[in-house]
């Protein structure tokens, strides 16, 4: 298996309500901007439904759904600083740039970030390997007490790492 090499593209999302507050880190340099959406809002939450309703909502309304998102997220400093990101990908300063997304706020994390699309480059984030997005949770909270081990040991462990497509 070759050697990957993704650089983190970190964006948190924090706030009570709309606006909510981005703060964008790449490579030491850091950005801020604000998030006008979230589940809540009447728009989102027919989107949503409909995606939600098991019927195939066709490429185009993914489409339009990721890049409503994707505008909405990177704006002003935040975009300024994935055009960055971006241009160290095409001069080969990374083989990937991985979208680490962070949104605490419920209201945020049910929207669906799965559908991110890069309107000016045509991509959607989900199917790209030189720009994966993983939602990620830096809090603890979520983890409960620690419990003693219940299985037998020794353990045995399935591992299935995934192949680099590069080879």
């Amino acid at each position: 298996m070759g050697h990957c090499r993704l650089t983190d593209f970190d964006i948190t999302i924090h706030g009570h309500s709309a606006p909510y507050q981005v703060h964008a880190t790449y490579k030491g340099h850091g950005a801020g901007g604000e998030f006008a959406i979230d589940a809540a809002q009447a728009e989102w939450a027919a989107r949503l439904e409909q995606l939600a309703a098991g019927t195939e909502p066709g490429q185009s309304f993914l489409e339009a759904t990721g890049a409503n998102l994707f505008r909405h997220l990177f704006q002003d400093g935040v975009r300024d600083l994935w055009v960055h990101a971006q241009s160290d990908l095409a001069g080969g300063g990374a083989d990937g740039i991985c979208v680490r997304l962070m949104t605490p706020p419920p209201a945020v994390a049910a929207l669906p970030w799965e559908v991110l699309f890069d309107p000016d480059r045509k991509v959607a984030f989900a199917g790209n390997v030189q720009t994966p997005l993983v939602r990620v949770e830096h809090l603890l909270r979520h983890v409960g007490h620690v419990r003693p081990l219940q299985a037998r040991l020794p353990l045995r462990l399935l591992l299935a790492p995934p192949d680099d497509p590069r080879g």
